[in-house]
């Protein structure tokens, strides 16, 4: 799904009606929520992605002072929470 929607669907509906198990963007609240307490079976893709990217390219991350800039709930509101399980 790629989201924003078009105004005339309605995006909750959407998102509900994706399997949680097949919801790689991590868009599910139950999967919204598994993230939140640190439980998620696994990462929102993009958000993941950058982790991989800072990881690969040799940046240390425990103990780093983030800013992450924006909060949607695609990549800035995943992102925060991922870097802020890592304390």
């Amino acid at each position: 799904m790629q989201i924003p929607l078009p105004k005339h669907i309605n995006e909750n509906e959407v998102l509900y009606a994706i399997n949680p198990k097949k919801d790689v963007d991590g868009f599910h609240p139950v999967n919204v929520g598994r993230l939140m307490i640190g439980d998620a079976d696994y990462l929102p893709c993009t958000p993941a992605g950058i982790q991989q990217l800072l990881i690969r390219s040799g940046v240390t991350i425990d103990g780093a002072e983030v800013v992450v800039v924006g909060r949607s709930n695609i990549v800035g509101k995943p992102i925060a929470n991922i870097f802020d399980a890592k304390k």
